[in-house]
């Protein structure tokens, strides 16, 4: 799991670029004498042993006249060549701490709404160095406004909670315990209402809709658990959620939370549950607005890596794909079972890496249309059925209007703006014809 993850985040063109640069730098410094290099290391990089280059410290020579304006540096000084990386969704610190090992060049910055993490992340900093990385406590939703636009070469989405969160009482994530508690269910203080709250204060036609967007529970479930929530409430604990959607002798299993092998294996219950989370965290508004923001944060070449559980998460990403210009899915990977077990906290099926491309990526994403389907999509878009069906083609961007006489004069109308509102009887209005 932690190998998929690093090869996905800092491998690619861009990282063979950074690494050939380094090279050449470091190549170049043990030349000239600027840092020293053991007789091993010069032979690593091809360089004569024989006569080793001292780099001599510069002397003022007596009554020299030093010209003003600014210093000029010579081709010896050092330039700094790194990787940037954007971890969305902190966590534990697994996946910086396995990018940080993997490539000593890297730098990574790091976001989480959870403060708790706040332990961790000085626990990094004091090994890692402050050059090395950086923690914030923001949502990930949030990064394109902290960062801008093209400053990362990776960025690195890893949705769900974290193993602290589930294994802290606390956080109102264990449902299979007998004592009673508020169930909470956010990962940060940013999100307004914890999951027994919204219980008692949404609406049902609410409930139905927010628990529909995340394909877990049919609309027919959806109407269900939204009545039954509705008429068994108000709610005092977990205790009194739990028994009102369960059946008679349900047990639970904390363990749904990390690993599920299918969703048909899961109780409607179940289900219910990890899409109440997901509104509580607005994880599918927090999800696409991460996705939409990590490719305007990555360079040209960068990689966006998103580690999936549901089918709605992969969903979001595949549209991404298929409507953004510069995106292009570069590979899938399925993670086995076993590995998902091994690393204890994992959840996650399948890893998604997604590269930005300079220029337009339809070309590319339309190579497996066929003709008909050209034909068809182009017909449609001129006779003004239906917009641009292939994803790029003609056009995605056009809308088809046809108005009628009447309305296009009203529409020239309209762009000249309204008459002016004067009270001078003398003034002659400039849309009027002089007689």
């Amino acid at each position: 799991m932690v190998r998929a993850v690093v090869q996905a985040v800092v491998g690619g063109r861009r990282l063979e670029d950074i690494k050939a640069s380094t090279e050449f730098m470091a190549e170049k410094a043990i030349a000239d004498g600027s840092i020293g290099a053991s007789t091993k290391t010069r032979k690593a990089f091809h360089l004569p042993t024989d006569k080793v280059k001292r780099k001599q410290s510069p002397r003022r020579a007596p009554a020299a006249v030093t010209p003003a304006g600014p210093a000029q540096l010579d081709g010896t000084t050092k330039r700094l060549v790194t990787y940037d990386v954007l971890d969305c969704t902190f966590g534990g610190g697994m996946h910086s701490a396995a990018v940080l090992e993997a490539a000593p060049f890297a730098r990574v910055v790091a976001l989480d709404c959870d403060y708790a993490v706040g332990t961790v992340a000085k626990t990094f900093a004091a090994t890692y160095g402050a050059e090395r990385f950086r923690f914030f406590g923001n949502r990930m939703s949030e990064s394109l406004a902290m960062f801008g636009e093209s400053v990362f070469d990776s960025v690195l989405i890893d949705p769900g909670p974290t193993e602290s969160q589930l294994m802290d009482p606390r956080r109102g994530f264990a449902l299979s315990s007998e004592n009673s508690h508020q169930m909470d269910m956010r990962y940060g203080p940013q999100m307004k209402l914890g999951a027994l709250e919204y219980l008692n204060k949404c609406s049902q036609s609410e409930l139905r809709e927010s628990l529909a967007k995340y394909g877990m529970l049919t609309m027919e479930q959806c109407y269900k658990m939204s009545r039954l929530i509705c008429s068994r409430r108000p709610f005092y604990g977990s205790h009194d959620v739990v028994t009102a959607v369960s059946s008679p002798g349900e047990q639970w299993d904390d363990d749904m939370w990390r690993y599920q092998c299918s969703l048909k294996k899961l109780s409607m219950p179940a289900k219910f549950m990890l899409s109440l989370r997901g509104v509580v965290n607005q994880e599918w508004h927090e999800l696409k607005a991460a996705t939409e923001n990590g490719v305007l944060l990555l360079r040209n070449g960068g990689r966006l890596t998103v580690l999936t559980t549901h089918q709605w998460e992969r969903e979001l990403v595949s549209t991404l794909v298929q409507e953004h210009p510069n995106a292009l899915l570069l590979y899938e990977e399925q993670i086995s079972p076993e590995e998902v077990l091994d690393e204890g906290a994992s959840r996650h099926h399948t890893l998604m890496v997604v590269g930005k491309t300079n220029a337009s990526s339809f070309p590319i994403k339309n190579l497996h249309i066929s003709e008909e389907e050209v034909q068809r999509s182009a017909t449609e878009w001129v006779t003004g059925v239906v917009g641009g069906q292939t994803a790029g083609f003609p056009a995605n961007n056009f809308s088809f209007r046809d108005l009628d006489a009447k309305e296009r004069r009203a529409a020239a109308k309209n762009r000249e703006g309204p008459e002016f509102d004067r009270d001078d009887a003398h003034w002659i209005n400039p849309r009027q014809k002089i007689q």
